[in-house]
């Protein structure tokens, strides 16, 4: 799925800026996701390790979510959005 073209029909449609913040919301979670993964490997105590998985499949989760709203969203638009 391209979320870039999704956010880009979307910025000329009748919407009232939900689809944006939508977009920006994947977006965040996807670098919260990121930003999890990279903080995992630095860590090496036991309880930052542990911490490190948590926040994993937290931001995992949210970003999965919200990327399958998007997907939803988009499928609602059609093929021109």
């Amino acid at each position: 799925m391209d979320l870039t073209g999704l956010w880009r029909r979307n910025r000329h449609s009748h919407d009232d800026g939900a689809d944006d913040d939508l977009f920006h919301q994947v977006s965040a979670a996807h670098r919260e996701w990121v930003t999890a993964q990279q903080y995992f490997q630095s860590v090496s105590e036991p309880e930052l390790v542990d911490y490190a998985v948590q926040s994993i499949s937290a931001a995992e989760q949210k970003y999965t979510s919200l990327l399958r709203r998007a997907r939803q969203r988009q499928a609602q638009a059609g093929p021109e959005g």
